[in-house]
């Protein structure tokens, strides 16, 4: 992941969760809604959920860039 991936907004773009430590989060995908330092909260089947970053790892898309990422290389960002 190049450094300017790390300043990339990521609200409004599509996250599918690729694996997780909870695997009832894996498989999940929908729109980034929110993002916190340690949760991004997406919007998925119609409900909101809160995903921690920590332990995933992410597909995320948007018009402008794909990106698969560690969701421990974005924490605190």
């Amino acid at each position: 992941m190049d450094a300017k991936d790390y300043t990339r907004e990521f609200i409004g773009s599509n996250l599918k969760v690729v694996s997780h430590s909870n695997i009832l989060y894996t498989g999940m995908e929908g729109e980034v809604m929110d993002e916190t330092a340690r949760t991004f909260k997406i919007v998925s089947q119609g409900k909101l959920k809160v995903i921690p970053k920590a332990t995933g790892k992410f597909m995320i898309n948007s018009e402008r860039f794909n990106l698969m990422v560690q969701g421990s290389s974005i924490l605190m960002r």
